[in-house]
C-alpha cells in the first residue's frame, strides 16, 4: 500500500481535525474487527487504582499490548524487522487522515479511548528536535479533549526508526488532573520527577522543551525523555520526563518477581500498563513508586536541571 491508498481525507483547516478524528474512529469501528474488539474491550480490562501522598495512578492489565510492551528495542532487532509505520506494512484495514507531514491513524491496540498514532509520511528516525512547535500545534488542533505524547527512541518508542507522535483522551491521564498554574515548575509525584512548562502562547512552551533537551546534554541519538502536551482551551502545558533507564529491573527479573511493564509517556502520566494480567497483584504503591524512581532522572541531576531551567 501507499499513503495515497491509506489517506481518506486531507485536513487543511486545523479546526476540522476533531470532527474528522471522530469520523475516522467511527469508520474503523464499523470496518475493522480487531480495532472494534480492542476498543470495546477497554472497559473490561482489569484495573487497580494506587494512591500515595495525594497522587494516584491506574494500573491496567492489557494483554493486547504484549507485542509493544515486550518488544525487543535494541538496534539489531529494529534493523531486522520491517517498519510497521511505513504504509506498505500497515494492516490492510487501516485508513488515515493527512495533517501536514503527519498521518493520523487509529491505534488498533489502544491503552485509552481515542488512541491515535501519527507517523510522519517519510521514514525518518524518532527525533524530537525542531518538531516541538508541530506537537503543540497538533495539541491545539485536537482540542482540550485530547493530549499528545512523544516517546523517545530509548524511552518506550517501539518504532524508533520512524518519527511519530501519539494522542489519546486527556481526561483519563491521572497526572493531568494534578497539574495547574503557569510558568515553569519542577514536579515530584509518586516517585516521578518531571518538568512542566505552561503558557498562553506556544512559543515559550516550545522554547522550554527545547532548552530542557539542550541542558540534558549531547546524548545520542537524543536526550532520553518522554513528553506529554495538551492545550486546555486557554493555555498550553508540556510535561517533560527526563529518563535514566528504559525499563526497570523487575522487567528482567525471574518470572515469580517479573513485572511486564515498559514505562513510556502514558505510564509516566499515571496509566501503568502490564502486559500480563497475572502480574497485576504484584504491583502496590511502593513497587510502583520504586519503578518510577528507577527509570526517572536521579534526584541530584534533576534538582540541578530544574535550577538551571529556573523551574519553581
Amino acid at each position: 500500500m501507499s499513503w495515497e491508498s491509506i489517506i481518506r481525507g486531507v485536513i487543511h483547516d486545523p479546526d476540522e481535525l476533531p470532527a474528522a478524528v471522530d469520523e475516522l474512529i467511527r469508520y474503523h469501528k464499523e470496518n475493522w474487527e480487531i480495532y472494534r474488539r480492542n476498543i470495546e474491550g477497554l472497559s473490561r480490562l482489569k484495573q487497580r487504582e494506587l494512591a500515595q501522598d495525594g497522587a494516584r495512578i491506574w494500573v491496567q492489565a492489557n494483554p493486547a499490548r504484549r507485542r509493544s510492551t515486550l518488544a525487543r528495542l535494541d538496534d539489531e532487532a529494529i534493523a531486522l524487522r520491517p517498519c510497521f509505520l511505513c504504509p506498505e506494512h500497515l494492516p490492510p484495514e487501516e485508513r488515515g487522515l493527512a495533517f501536514g507531514e503527519l498521518v493520523a491513524l487509529v491505534n488498533p491496540y489502544p491503552i485509552l479511548p481515542r488512541h491515535l498514532t501519527l507517523p510522519a509520511r517519510s521514514h525518518t528516525p524518532q527525533r524530537l528536535s525542531g518538531r516541538v512547535p508541530l506537537m503543540l500545534g497538533l495539541a491545539r488542533a485536537l482540542g482540550p479533549e485530547m493530549a499528545v505524547f512523544y516517546n523517545g527512541p530509548r524511552c518506550g518508542a517501539t518504532a524508533p526508526d520512524h518519527f511519530h507522535f501519539q494522542a489519546c483522551a486527556a481526561a483519563q491521564i491521572p497526572l493531568l488532573h494534578e497539574l495547574s498554574g503557569d510558568g515553569r515548575r519542577a514536579v515530584r509525584s509518586f516517585g516521578r520527577r518531571l518538568l512542566v512548562g505552561s503558557g498562553i502562547e506556544p512559543a515559550p512552551v516550545a522554547a522550554f522543551v527545547e532548552e530542557t533537551m539542550r541542558r540534558l546534554g549531547a546524548i545520542e541519538p537524543e536526550p532520553p525523555l518522554n513528553l506529554l502536551v495538551r492545550f486546555d482551551g486557554e493555555q498550553y502545558r508540556a510535561a517533560v520526563w527526563p529518563r535514566y533507564r528504559q525499563r526497570p529491573e523487575r522487567f528482567f527479573a525471574p518470572e515469580d518477581r517479573r513485572l511486564s511493564v515498559s514505562p513510556a509517556a502514558l505510564e509516566m502520566g499515571g496509566v501503568m500498563v502490564l502486559a500480563e494480567p497475572e502480574h497485576l497483584s504484584r504491583l502496590d504503591p511502593a513497587v510502583a513508586r520504586a519503578i518510577y524512581e528507577e527509570v526517572s532522572l536521579p534526584e541530584a541531576d534533576f534538582s540541578r536541571l530544574a535550577e538551571e531551567l529556573e523551574c519553581r
